[in-house]
């Protein structure tokens, strides 16, 4: 397990010293804490493409086929 201490509200630790934390650990800490976090997101996070985004894909799809 990865030792991060966040407790009770009066003593949270803030974003800036939550990743000066992280940045402590090993790079295999990291990305164990990247994967977590990655899973924890709801599956349909981040998936809504621009109309650009979306222009792009089509293109290379059509390129590559």
């Amino acid at each position: 397990m990865i030792p991060i201490k966040i407790s009770l509200e009066e003593d949270q630790m803030t974003l800036e010293q939550v990743l000066h934390e992280i940045t402590s650990f090993t790079p295999n800490e990291q990305l164990k804490i990247a994967q977590l976090i990655w899973d924890g997101l709801p599956d349909d996070f981040g998936t809504d493409l621009s109309a650009a985004q979306q222009a792009e894909l089509d293109r290379r799809w059509t390129e590559y086929k």
